[in-house]
């Protein structure tokens, strides 16, 4: 990924870095029991605040009636968002809200792309969304905001 920025300012490249090792832990199956290890970056704009992605439903992502939980599309807002926000913004950041709104199933073996965007950054706060879509049907499956507020005292330290 790193190399795609090669006229990339040095504290560009460490927000990349510092990005890049986070999607490698987040993404490899070190946390969250590897639920997110089928998860592939496509594309990262960090002058256009965007990340896109695809990922493939697993038998781990499902709820009891066999279609994606929707705890995995508010952890996805989450991570996401915060991954983003590491690419474009050296600041530590905690989450102060999010909100999913589910419209389709997403059963499993399904592929599902993803979009997200940190819609307004602040000096305090930064918004960011994901869209989730059925590149099959071409339709907009789920959709998620976050709001996170720039740590200052993690900063700091």
């Amino acid at each position: 990924l790193i190399e795609h920025y090669q006229s990339a300012s040095t504290a560009d490249l460490s927000r990349l870095s510092r990005f890049s090792e986070a999607w490698n832990s987040y993404c490899s199956g070190a946390h969250i029991s590897g639920r997110f290890s089928e998860i592939e970056l496509l594309s990262l704009d960090v002058e256009s605040k965007k990340m896109t992605g695809r990922m493939k439903v697993h038998e781990g992502l499902l709820n009891q009636i066999a279609t994606m939980h929707g705890g995995v599309v508010a952890a996805l807002t989450e991570l996401m968002g915060r991954l983003l926000l590491l690419a474009i913004d050296e600041r530590p950041h905690e989450s102060v809200e999010y909100n999913v709104e589910i419209y389709s199933p997403m059963f499993q073996n399904t592929i599902v792309d993803f979009e997200c965007l940190c819609i307004k950054q602040g000096r305090a706060l930064a918004f960011t969304q994901l869209v989730l879509f059925n590149p099959a049907s071409c339709t907009k499956t789920a959709f998620g905001s976050h709001t996170l507020r720039a740590n200052a005292t993690q900063a700091a330290m």
